[in-house]
C-alpha cells in the first residue's frame, strides 16, 4: 500500500510539473525575441473536434512598437505567403473565419472559445488602429496572431482540429 501511495504521489508531482510553464515555453518558441511579463491565458490542447488553442501574453510597458519575429510551429507555406504582420484595424471581420469563433464563440460548443474571457477585448484591439495582426493558414489550421504593445498584449491562436 505504501508503494502504491508513493507511486501515485510521484505521478501527481510529474503531472503538475508537466503542466507548469507550458504557455511560456510555447511563447518563447513562437516569439523567440519577445520579452513578456506573464502568460495571461493559455490552452495548449483542446478537446473534441474543432477547437481553439492559444497563448495570451502580457507585455512590458516599454515593449517595442514593431511586432516580433515569428517562428511558425506548424509546417505551412501560407505563413510565407499570407502571414506578414499588418497594421490594424482589420476592415472585414469575416477575414477571421473560424479564428473569430475563438474570440467570441460559445465555449459550450467550441472548446477554448473566448480566450478565458479575453476574446472580446482582443477583437476590439484587432478592429481598432494601433496594433498589428497576422492571419494565415486554411481549413483546420487557421492562425491568428495579435501584437498590441500599447495594450501590452501579444496573442497566438490556432483554430482547428
Amino acid at each position: 500500500m505504501a508503494r502504491l501511495l508513493a507511486l501515485l504521489l510521484m505521478c501527481g508531482v510529474i503531472l503538475v510539473n508537466c503542466g507548469s510553464g507550458g504557455g511560456a515555453e510555447f511563447a518563447r518558441a513562437l516569439f523567440p525575441d519577445l520579452e513578456f511579463k506573464s502568460v495571461l491565458a493559455q490552452k495548449l490542447r483542446h478537446t473534441g473536434g474543432f477547437g481553439c488553442t492559444y497563448v495570451l501574453l502580457e507585455l512590458p510597458e516599454d515593449a517595442p512598437q514593431e511586432p516580433p519575429r515569428v517562428v511558425p510551429q506548424w509546417r505551412t507555406t501560407s505563413y510565407e505567403l499570407d502571414g506578414a504582420w499588418k497594421r490594424t484595424p482589420l476592415l472585414d471581420k469575416r477575414e477571421l473565419n473560424g479564428r473569430g469563433s475563438c474570440l467570441t464563440g460559445d465555449d459550450y460548443y467550441l472548446d477554448g472559445a473566448r480566450i478565458d474571457g479575453f476574446g472580446p477585448d482582443i477583437l476590439s484591439l484587432i478592429m481598432s488602429p494601433g496594433a498589428w495582426y497576422s492571419i494565415y493558414g486554411r481549413g483546420e489550421g487557421q492562425i491568428l496572431m495579435v501584437y498590441a504593445p500599447d495594450a501590452q498584449r501579444a496573442l497566438h491562436i490556432r483554430y482547428g482540429d
